[in-house]
């Protein structure tokens, strides 16, 4: 997935019944994309169903997350249309505590073979990324399109994508540096370490992300203070296979986007740390005395 970062984009955000805990309706702005992507809690679904959206052809996507820095659990569906099928994951699924409902219109509405399609690319997506637990037993293929309509499915996924992430569901996208762009001056900028006695880590910092880059170093073992949240994402990024056991330490076998310097760090060291303090730039410099001087003031600072 890809958007040029150069141009603004606008998702509008409608809340039907003005109580921000409540459904969200969301679009993406421009004449190219006539889709929407509903976000409601499970708490909600009940009066949510009774929108139209539900009784059209569509994606969605069950979600439990987990407050305790383990990768969020999600099953991929279709059906068309959705409140039948939704209902039944309602009275038989147990785990979902919200449902992002995708729907759109590709030359007139959605049909079997455009939601097979994009059901198939986002279950192959979700665990190509590793960023979510999922639930689906089985990968489906995805049905054959006319030419035509695959470049109309694609150019439909790839806004899809984007409102999901906006909407805070970030499953679908596998960090890649070749992906990020920039100058090499630029990039550099970008680019720090975390050093200790045991090991050593590479990261680069992306807008919101902060990605440890593949073959970084991660401690073998969590210390006596870990919490429960870093031991937990630990076990999971080596069950996934992104943290692999190599002798006296663990390294990344792939990039891996975390959701602060902090979470990075923690994750390399196996305890609590400070990734403001320890990510340094290639003059030693922490993210937290660059941040002081990009404010103006150093007065104070360490790190």
């Amino acid at each position: 997935m890809s958007t040029d970062k150069n141009q603004a984009v606008i998702v509008e955000i409608t809340i039907p019944d003005g109580n921000a805990s409540s459904v969200w309706v969301a679009t993406y702005g421009g004449l190219d994309w006539k889709g929407s992507v509903i976000k409601c809690p499970r708490a909600c679904f009940e009066t949510a169903r009774l929108m139209k959206q539900f009784n059209q052809p569509g994606v969605y996507i069950l979600r439990q997350a987990d407050a305790q820095h383990v990768l969020p659990k999600i099953y991929i569906g279709q059906a068309n249309p959705m409140k039948e099928r939704l209902n039944n994951h309602y009275a038989n699924k147990d785990f979902w505590e919200d449902v992002f409902i995708c729907v759109g219109d590709i030359e007139g509405k959605l049909n079997k073979a455009h939601i097979g399609h994009l059901e198939s690319r986002m279950i192959q997506m979700a665990k190509l990324a590793k960023s979510c637990d999922l639930e689906n037993n089985q990968e489906p293929m995805p049905p054959a399109l006319a030419i035509a309509d695959e470049a109309l499915v694609a150019n439909f996924l790839t806004k899809l994508l984007f409102v999901l992430r906006v909407l805070g569901l970030n499953i679908f996208e596998t960090p890649s540096i070749s992906s990020i762009g920039g100058s090499g001056e630029k990039d550099a900028k970008k680019m720090f370490s975390l050093k200790t006695k045991k090991v050593t880590a590479k990261a680069r910092r992306d807008s919101g992300r902060f990605i440890v880059l593949a073959n970084s170093e991660a401690v073998l073992r969590e210390v006596d203070s870990a919490s429960y949240g870093i031991i937990a994402l630990r076990k999971t990024l080596q069950a996934k296979g992104v943290l692999k056991v190599a002798n006296d330490r663990c390294l990344f076998t792939q990039d891996w986007a975390f959701s602060s310097p902090s979470a990075a760090a923690q994750a390399v060291v196996g305890g609590p740390a400070d990734g403001r303090i320890l990510w340094k730039n290639e003059l030693g410099k922490s993210i937290k005395v660059l941040e002081a001087e990009a404010a103006g003031s150093t007065e104070n600072i360490t790190g």
